[in-house]
């Protein structure tokens, strides 16, 4: 049975001083589905009183959809409103907004917030907010399925929300045993598990983890247990976009001019709500982190390589690593098999572990579980290799975070094989 999950990416716990959240997006290795660009999930958690003082954005759309809890909005627009489960709270933050989030008491808070990218055509629009109370969007019923469509279109049914590109949004409970297909609409598709678990091809997605799907499939998913889940997706935005603090853009100098701005009191004052603020961090806007190399990135990386080493390379002819190991011979690079249950592989000497290996390693190669790959990337760095190359099928937030704070570049979930065959790359001489 195949899976259509192109890649699950895990929630990760993060501190908001002292508001707990499960960020999902933007992951090292995954950082888009579609224009969505940002994805936290809030609770379930019985909370003190919600504080988020005055905070500004550009250049994205937030999206808050609260399952349990009241939130109340402020923005620089002089929007006030009280966001409940169930409505859509669609703010457009444009050229820049400012807005606030606070509760009135202790209380049992579970939602979503999610951010959008806009089009570098509406990046600069003027700011707006709009608010769909929960009667407004609609729903679609049928023996075991229920649907909201929050944004976009779904099964004839469309959302009364509107966006500034062609997108997704559905909230979808299944009752055990449901099978659920993936509207083909939109080229990028992911669901995100609230509650219960689905099962798509033999493969399990777990609450807290996104599956993103491969572009072109019909995935059809089936509840194990009563499920909740979100789908989100849409088309690809029009080029990559910068993170920084609150700030989102094609432009990494728009994104610092933001910055610039905030600290000297530049943005508009939310209404009602302008007594105090949150400071943007100290240091100036960063936007080092995983970015796929580019195809060009990759030639050279390839064409420059004299040796690799493969973590996981086995005498199996029915293994993967055994097939890329025997083209990467006949290319013409030096290959050092990794495997502590090996002791030759292709007639090259093996050896246990990278700590094993005495000589300069251009790119570090690995056929393991993604899992296994944070030591991995240790490894790679003590050894001085340049390159952490992660197999198709392997891919992992903190293997990267580690290599790259050591300096190499990172390639996950792609094939070194095809990648050589791809672009066409000349054997050594």
């Amino acid at each position: 049975m195949t899976t259509d999950i192109e890649q699950q990416v895990a929630a990760r716990d993060r501190d908001l001083g002292g508001f707990h959240v499960h960020r999902v997006l933007p992951a090292i290795h995954k950082k888009t589905v579609g224009p969505f660009v940002f994805l936290d999930h809030m609770g379930p958690v019985e909370n003190d009183e919600i504080v988020v003082r005055p905070h500004p954005h550009i250049n994205l759309a937030t999206v808050t959809y609260l399952f349990d809890g009241a939130i109340h909005h402020r923005d620089s627009l002089g929007s006030h409103r009280v966001i409940e489960p169930g409505a859509i709270n669609w703010m457009n933050a444009g050229k820049g907004i400012v807005h606030s989030e606070r509760s009135q008491q202790r209380m049992h808070l579970h939602g979503l917030q999610l951010w959008v990218g806009l089009p570098r055509s509406a990046e600069d629009s003027d700011p707006t907010f709009d608010h769909y109370p929960a009667a407004t969007l609609p729903t679609h019923s049928d023996r075991g399925i229920s649907m909201r469509v929050l944004a976009g279109s779904s099964y004839g049914v469309t959302s009364p929300v509107k966006t500034k590109s062609p997108l997704v949004y559905l909230d979808i409970k299944l009752d055990d045993g449901m099978r659920f297909e993936l509207p083909a609409d939109y080229r990028e598709r992911a669901a995100y598990v609230i509650s219960g678990a689905l099962q798509n091809g033999g493969e399990r997605i777990e609450p807290q983890r996104l599956a993103v799907f491969t572009p072109g499939t019909t995935p059809v998913l089936v509840a194990d247990g009563d499920t909740r889940f979100v789908v989100i997706g849409g088309e690809p935005l029009d080029g990559p976009r910068y993170i920084w603090w609150n700030f989102v853009s094609s432009d990494r100098d728009r994104i610092i001019e933001a910055a610039h701005e905030w600290r000297a009191g530049s943005f508009p004052k939310v209404p009602g709500d302008d007594k105090d603020f949150i400071p943007a961090p100290a240091e100036d806007p960063q936007f080092a982190g995983y970015h796929p190399p580019t195809d060009d990135e990759m030639r050279k990386i390839l064409v420059e390589a004299k040796t690799i080493a493969i973590v996981g390379a086995s005498n199996n002819p029915e293994r993967p690593s055994y097939g890329i190991m025997k083209r990467l011979l006949d290319a013409g690079y030096r290959v050092i098999p990794v495997n502590p249950k090996e002791t030759e592989v292709l007639g090259q000497h093996a050896v246990a572990s990278l700590s094993d290996i005495t000589e300069k390693v251009d790119i570090v190669d690995v056929f393991r579980r993604s899992e296994d790959t944070p030591p991995i990337a240790d490894e790679a760095v003590k050894l001085g290799a340049k390159v952490l190359w992660l197999q198709l099928g392997v891919a992992n937030d903190d293997a990267a975070a580690r290599a790259l704070a050591g300096g190499l570049t990172v390639i996950m979930n792609t094939c070194i094989g095809a990648t050589h065959r791809r672009l066409q790359i000349q054997p050594k001489s």
